[in-house]
């Protein structure tokens, strides 16, 4: 994965739609065509474009190796945690990655709630864990043991509690 940072303020060529691109300098502009532009070619929908440098792209210092597509499933927990509303979800997430589980392959926030059936001083918030091996297939009990190992780490280290 190539790390770009894309900055909607740099105006570009007259064919994109003002306010309505992206771009990192010359290296990557993505947005609309511009309405006068789409409606030369009597486009009746929006049109969205693209344009990457792609001999900028493979010069980049940035570059990763590609990754094989995995052969093994993965899997999926939820958890819903109580936090004190101190607690950001960076610290979370650096306390699940410090557990190092290699098998942890991925983890994402993907809910928040400021108030509910908890105290005014917590909040809750909802990640989402994705385990997988390189070499085998997951058993539940491997999957149980991190989801343990996890829990145990937020709930000493952050004061986090597993939401009712």
């Amino acid at each position: 994965m190539f790390n770009v940072e894309l900055d909607s303020s740099v105006s570009g060529p007259e064919y994109y739609h003002p306010g309505r691109s992206i771009s990192n300098n010359d290296l990557v502009r993505a947005g609309e065509l511009h309405p006068d532009f789409a409606e030369e070619y009597k486009f009746r929908h929006r049109v969205y474009i693209a344009e990457i440098d792609v001999d900028a792209l493979f010069q980049s210092k940035n570059q990763q190796a590609v990754q094989p597509i995995a052969k093994f499933p993965s899997v999926r927990g939820d958890f819903s945690l109580i936090l004190g509303k101190g607690t950001r979800y960076a610290d979370v997430e650096y306390v699940v990655r410090d557990s190092k589980i290699p098998e942890l392959i991925r983890i994402d926030p993907f809910d928040r709630l400021e108030v509910g059936p908890f105290p005014e001083s917590k909040y809750a918030l909802a990640i989402s864990l994705v385990y997988q091996s390189v070499d085998r297939t997951l058993t539940d009990g491997e999957v149980e043991t991190f989801d343990k190992a996890i829990l145990n780490s937020l709930k000493q280290r952050l004061g986090a509690e597993l939401r009712q």
